[in-house]
């Protein structure tokens, strides 16, 4: 098997560097500006200085000028997210630093080069650099990493989304060299065989999504039910707590997603303690969750305010939105100066796309939903906002306002269990519907 900086130099001269003399210098034009509205222009320079500091570096390489690299290719993604050099330079992100690993041993680069290539694919799946990112993930995990389940999971992955891609040949034999066969077995005897599991058990047994059999599924959820302990969050006028409605929502969910996607389910607390913001995230980080749902209920001044609204995480577009984030980051310890910044450079680390796909089904699973039984449900949308409590989320993640506590109609319904479980449902019904479209989506490119 080819060693993976091989392919990542491959793709390099696709991209359009062409090789240049050992002997030769850094040409000037690196140094020199590029128009700021060229975003190519600037692709291309940043490009020929990481070419130009890889043929003159040594084992000893001074890391701040690969640096320079990084940093110019990080605010190409951030300056122009949905511009073509986006994609390419996330796909140079991973290079870079999967390459520093190589020579200097860090794991931290290690971790940067899987978060980049995870992010291509993720924000980027039509592009034609996505299965090579998933290719050198799934490489990474396998010879870097020494965690061969995982690495499964990403070539199979490849697969299933990129069947006639370059990259799927080499995934195929890398899935081959992890379960130690000498052929894969033909698509047509897999399906004849679930064909028969379903017939043994009976017609009325659904079959296995394809998401399902290539490990695409839904495996593990982290629900966080917002506030807690010494933190109460909003307060409504007779004295209902916002921790204690999120608490028995979250545990309702828990049931729910359980039940309907036989995941596991982890709760960032169980009961009436204080967890920090940014621990929350961590644990989702730490336990490789799929899926990252924070619960929380909104207050505001004007007591006629309502209605229901999920958002995801990103800079906020109207003054709304900036108070109820505001409000919910009020535990967190960092400014709100900090806050941006952090923003900025860990925004190409969301998983914006698929964020946004599953706050759209659970905002639509919980109104629709929610109409049906109780009529008027004020639907606010699915909205953006800087919440500390999404930030640095490496899976979907989303956070939903369940009601206003400030309302008297909707406290009266927060108080109520059985409402609160028909939430916990809707919710639920909105992510197996997302958890459905990662199946049809792998099925239409079969």
């Amino acid at each position: 098997m080819p060693d993976p900086l091989a392919i990542c130099f491959r793709r390099l001269l696709l991209l359009g560097l062409g090789l240049a003399l050992l002997g030769a210098t850094i040409p000037a034009r690196a140094n020199t500006p590029a128009p700021a509205h060229d975003p190519e222009a600037v692709y291309r320079q940043v490009r020929e200085f990481f070419h130009q500091t890889l043929l003159h570096s040594v084992e000893g390489h001074d890391r701040a000028t690969w640096q320079r690299a990084v940093e110019g290719f990080r605010r190409l993604c951030r300056e122009n997210p949905t511009h073509e050099v986006a994609p390419k330079s996330l796909f140079m992100l991973g290079n870079i630093h999967h390459t520093m690993y190589k020579r200097a041993g860090s794991p931290l680069d290690l971790g940067e080069a899987i978060t980049y290539y995870e992010d291509l694919q993720a924000r980027f799946p039509e592009h034609y650099l996505a299965d090579d990112a998933l290719f050198l993930l799934g490489h990474i995990l396998r010879h870097d990493k020494q965690e061969p389940e995982r690495a499964g999971r990403a070539f199979a992955r490849l697969l299933a989304l990129y069947p006639n891609g370059d990259m799927a040949t080499r995934a195929e034999e890398e899935l081959r060299a992890l379960k130690g066969e000498a052929a894969p077995p033909p698509r047509e005897i897999v399906a004849d065989q679930v064909k028969k599991t379903i017939t043994a058990k009976g017609a009325a047994t659904p079959p296995p999504s394809l998401a399902q059999q290539l490990g695409l599924g839904i495996r593990r959820v982290v629900i966080d039910p917002g506030h807690g302990g010494k933190d109460p969050g909003a307060i409504s006028p007779s004295g209902l707590q916002e921790k204690e409605v999120t608490l028995r929502v979250a545990k309702q969910l828990a049931e729910e997603l359980r039940a309907k996607l036989g995941c596991e389910v982890i709760l960032t607390r169980d009961r009436d303690v204080f967890v920090s913001l940014e621990e929350r995230i961590a644990i989702a980080n730490r336990r490789e969750a799929d899926l990252f749902i924070s619960l929380h209920v909104n207050s505001a001044p004007n007591r006629a305010a309502k209605g229901l609204e999920t958002y995801i995480l990103d800079l906020a577009t109207d003054q709304e939105s900036m108070r109820v984030a505001a409000q919910e980051n009020a535990s967190s310890t960092r400014s709100f100066s900090d806050l941006q910044g952090i923003l900025m450079d860990l925004m190409h680390n969301a998983k914006a796309n698929e964020s946004l796909k599953l706050a759209g089904t659970v905002q639509e699973n919980m109104v629709s939903g929610l109409r049906q039984s109780h009529g008027e449900v004020k639907d606010l949308g699915v909205k953006k906002a800087p919440f500390i409590v999404l930030l640095g989320a490496k899976m979907p993640a989303v956070l939903v306002e369940i009601g206003f506590i400030s309302n008297p109609q909707e406290e009266e319904r927060l108080r109520s269990q059985p409402y609160l479980a028909q939430v916990a449902r809707k919710i639920a019904g909105g992510v197996a519907e997302y958890a459905g479209t990662l199946s049809l989506a792998a099925a239409s490119r079969r």
